[in-house]
């Protein structure tokens, strides 16, 4: 656990593998995904068959358990105060190689390429909450800044992941932690009802952290009353993803049953299978 992420091995490739298995099934079951899917196999492939990079061990040996554990009964994102330590060449490296494979169907693939932008300094102020200087750089400079963020967030997925699972087994049951990542800080992309008893796992789009939360009852305001949680799917789909609307504070959150923990590529996978219920 405490080796340095340099030295671990790529990413397991059967996790890869199952998610552009995963990804074939989707463009056959549906059509109108096959588009989209055939361009995130391509990213997929591109950004997890490299080996997650920082340039020192994370989390050091001297951050113990006991000190990890005082952030987290803080709420206190942990990246907020024990930074991973990017690699500049590695993040650049992994953006160029995702934007080289968007090149032929996005046009605003190429210029953002060719910009000089330090993606170290954007992945740190975005894991600080302050992003707004490097947005407004690209801005200026008349380049697509959604696609931008983006390119950001698939660069950063492979990286952090690995500290996240690192960290994850650090955190002890008991600390349910709140809405948002205890990593990052980041709100939660889905929730995973996971096995046969559906335990619900908060899941992090951004590091791809776990963590628990209550399978019943609203995850910002505490809610439980049946009468207020609304269960919106799509019909003859009652078994799978849902979306759980609080009608007394207004959240949402998605609700994807799951044998297991999703990798980190099977998150994004996941996120387009379930994008229908964004529009719910």
């Amino acid at each position: 656990m405490w080796n340095k992420l340099r030295a671990r091995p790529p990413e397991p490739s059967r996790e890869l593998a199952a998610s552009l298995a995963d990804l074939e099934r989707l463009s056959a079951r549906r059509p109108e995904l096959k588009s989209p899917a055939s361009a995130l196999g391509r990213v997929l492939s591109a950004v997890f068959s490299l080996p997650p990079v920082l340039n020192a061990p994370y989390p050091a040996k001297s951050q113990d358990a006991e000190f990890l554990n005082t952030l987290w009964g803080m709420d206190e994102p942990v990246f907020l105060t024990l930074k991973p330590e990017f690699s500049e060449e590695d993040l650049r490296l992994r953006a160029r190689r995702i934007l080289k494979v968007l090149e032929p169907e996005n046009p605003s693939a190429k210029p953002l390429s060719r910009a000089q932008i330090d993606w170290k300094a954007w992945a740190g102020s975005t894991l600080l909450g302050d992003p707004g200087g490097f947005e407004h750089h690209i801005l200026s400079q008349d380049l697509d800044a959604n696609l931008a963020r983006s390119i950001l967030r698939l660069t950063l997925l492979p990286v952090l992941s690995a500290c996240t699972t690192a960290l994850d087994a650090l955190r002890p049951s008991a600390v349910r932690g709140s809405e948002n990542c205890p990593c990052c800080g980041q709100p939660p992309l889905f929730a995973e009802s996971r096995g046969l008893e559906g335990n619900r796992f908060l899941r992090c789009g951004l590091c791809a952290a776990e963590w628990p939360a209550p399978r019943l009852g609203c995850m910002r305001c505490g809610e439980t009353s049946t009468r207020a949680l609304n269960t919106l799917s799509v019909e003859g789909d009652e078994a799978g993803a849902r979306l759980v609307r609080c009608e007394t504070c207004g959240f949402g959150l998605k609700v994807l049953p799951t044998f297991a923990r999703l990798s980190a590529p099977g998150l994004l996978v996941s996120e387009l299978a379930t994008v229908h219920l964004d529009f719910l």
